[in-house]
């Protein structure tokens, strides 16, 4: 029964690589590990080696909320300078090691959410996390596991490219955030027509339990709809203010409430650092 549950899985992680991704309302979701080992093959990868079905399901389902929580942003801003924005998976990562090697993340990709980590700890001003994080990198960098991971290096993650006027009140705005969540449900709901019309035919003979069940099942999928729409909303008012506790006044100036750094650690000028976002290919490379 466990075969034939991940056999299912597989196959229908294989249809959406295959038919779905990239392609129709999802041809503009994108993933923060697409440079690497991405969400759909590290399901596949999980429906081929865990020993169970609900262990896989539950790997891929915390595979995706890291692909929103490690996710780091670039804020345009119009004539100032760009700003830093970043998922909740780095605002305390101090136990963010132990969990990507519980949910057997290759060692590439947990040495490049590390790096993003660190890179997000120094542009806060959080020096004392940042050599923590140092630490940690470096014992990741040097104990690859070779049977997860052939030694690659880490892939860059996504850069999600983001416009401070998008951040703001107007409707305009709100469904333009809005619009991948729906879009990434209704590629899923394509996908399941003809599962849903053939459950459509099979219901129309039961009679009175027919309309019932029919209902049911469309609430469900409006509470889902919802359930993505404030997720959306939610992700946005957290970037808003990040960028409003994280403010520049002045290029080279940092903001009032802003740690200094050390003298000694000091970037040095033409060291590629932009108001404050290093300029590393680890978080630089890709395109949102």
């Amino acid at each position: 029964m466990q075969r034939a549950g991940l056999g299912a899985l597989r196959t229908a992680i294989l249809a959406y690589r295959r038919w779905a991704s990239g392609r129709g309302p999802l041809r503009r979701v994108g993933c923060t590990f697409a440079h690497g080992e991405s969400c759909s093959a590290y399901g596949l990868r999980m429906a081929e080696t865990s020993p169970s079905l609900g262990l896989a399901l539950a790997r891929i389902r915390g595979r995706l909320h890291r692909c929103r929580g490690a996710s780091v942003y670039r804020v345009h801003r119009g004539a100032r300078r760009d700003a830093l924005a970043w998922g909740c998976d780095h605002d305390e990562p101090h136990t963010l090691e132990d969990e990507l090697c519980a949910a057997r993340e290759r060692p590439s990709t947990r040495a490049a959410v590390l790096a993003v980590s660190l890179e997000v700890a120094r542009y806060r001003g959080r020096w004392a996390l940042a050599a923590e994080l140092a630490e940690v990198l470096a014992r990741a960098e040097t104990t690859l596991d070779a049977t997860l991971d052939d030694a690659a290096p880490p892939a860059p993650l996504l850069v999600r490219r983001v416009s401070a006027a998008s951040l703001d009140d107007r409707p305009r705005a709100t469904l333009a955030w809005l619009a991948p969540a729906l879009a990434l449900e209704l590629g899923v709901l394509a996908l399941a027509l003809p599962v849903l019309a053939l459950a459509w035919w099979w219901l129309a003979w039961p009679g009175p339990l027919g309309l019932p069940l029919a209902l049911s099942f469309g609430f469900m999928i409006l509470a889902r709809l919802l359930t993505r729409a404030r997720a959306r909303l939610e992700l946005r008012d957290r970037l808003r203010r990040q960028i409003d506790a994280l403010r520049f006044e002045t290029a080279g100036s940092p903001a009032p409430h802003r740690r200094r750094r050390p003298s000694e650690a000091a970037p040095r000028p033409g060291s590629g650092q932009v108001s404050g976002v290093t300029k590393s290919p680890v978080i630089s490379a890709g395109h949102g």
